[in-house]
């Protein structure tokens, strides 16, 4: 038990680290620390980064700005200073009459408070950061470096013989009379030798060996089956989270990068780190993946049973018993 929550551990301890580099190099607008940071992150985290809606990405609040709080803050100071701010407004203000912005106030409390929150608009908010302050500054610093250096390493006197140089030749031109529009018999073709090919010192080009190149058939069709070779099979407990609906595709890339990352680690741990189920779901799904693999229930039957489970309170196997899908009496989970 210790040794697996040390390796749950793992993914948790790694995201404080990156989340800390993004946020300092965000406050330090180092525009290549917070590229090798969010990238990081956004490998481990890709269902935290929503894709670009258009070709740019839109410009979103900055709540740490709306709390006058630095990047870099702790969450402790996160609270604090979001009590501040929401007590002076109160005093002060009528929040009915300014319902957007005590609405702002309230989303960057509870956004900058929650560590998956948090992280999900550090990491869309330093991808706006680079896209409208990185990349133009230093785009527009090394474009003019360049034309400058490039500019004085050549001299005017080059510059004009290089314009007045010897002008590429091109084919005779004929001249049309007059409103007749130029065809292509207007342009003379170029005149090209004749070369006997019966002198003896000239090789005839049709006596030519053909060279013949034997593929081996068996190598080559070695390498179109290693080519073909099937990606690994999802785990059976993503494929009934994305069933369901509890989870979606962004979220399976999700657990798939985190398992790859940190494989020492129990898929649901990563999933009850990740917030997606509780454990009286957990331990439901397990038994559902039991069940169908035993071919006792079917996955339509899972979902609804499910969908009870999250909705409606009603336990999944409770559920399954009461719709009749289920003979086999489940008394109570077991742990």
């Amino acid at each position: 038990m210790k040794a697996s929550q040390a390796a749950a551990n793992r993914i948790e301890l790694e995201s404080q680290i990156l989340s800390a580099a993004l946020r300092q190099s965000w406050e330090l607008n180092d525009v290549q620390g917070v590229s090798l940071a969010s990238g990081e992150l956004s490998q481990i985290f890709p269902d935290l980064l929503p894709p670009l809606k258009h070709n740019n990405e839109d410009i979103i609040a900055d709540y740490y700005q709306c709390l006058g709080l630095m990047y870099s803050d702790s969450p402790t100071l996160v609270v604090a200073q979001f009590l501040k701010v929401i007590r002076n407004f109160l005093k002060s203000n009528d929040p009915m009459q300014l319902k957007d912005e005590y609405l702002t106030i309230l989303n960057a409390g509870f956004t900058l408070r929650k560590p998956r929150l948090r992280l999900s608009h550090d990491l869309v908010g330093t991808r706006s950061f680079i896209l409208y302050e990185g990349k133009p500054k230093v785009f527009e610093q090394s474009a003019s470096s360049q034309i400058k250096d490039a500019y004085q390493a050549v001299s005017p006197s080059q510059a004009q013989a290089e314009i007045s140089g010897p002008a590429p030749s091109v084919p005779e031109y004929i001249a049309p009379s007059q409103n007749i529009e130029p065809t292509v018999d207007s342009f003379k073709e170029p005149s090209i030798p004749k070369v006997d090919l019966t002198r003896s010192d000239i090789p005839n080009p049709q006596v030519v060996p053909e060279t013949i190149v034997n593929v081996p058939q068996a190598h080559y069709g070695d390498q179109k089956k290693a080519k073909r070779q099937d990606p690994p099979p999802v785990p059976k407990l993503i494929e009934l989270l994305e069933y369901a609906q509890i989870i979606s595709g962004s979220e399976v890339q999700a657990l798939k990068n985190q398992m790859a990352f940190a494989p020492e680690i129990p898929l649901k741990d990563l999933i009850l780190g990740a917030g997606y189920v509780t454990q009286n779901e957990m331990n439901s799904l397990l038994l559902a993946e039991t069940l169908i693999t035993q071919g006792k229930i079917t996955l339509p039957q899972f979902a609804v049973a499910m969908y009870d489970e999250r909705y409606n309170g009603t336990r999944m196997a409770e559920s399954l018993q009461n719709r009749g899908w289920l003979e086999t009496n489940v008394s109570r989970y077991s742990g």
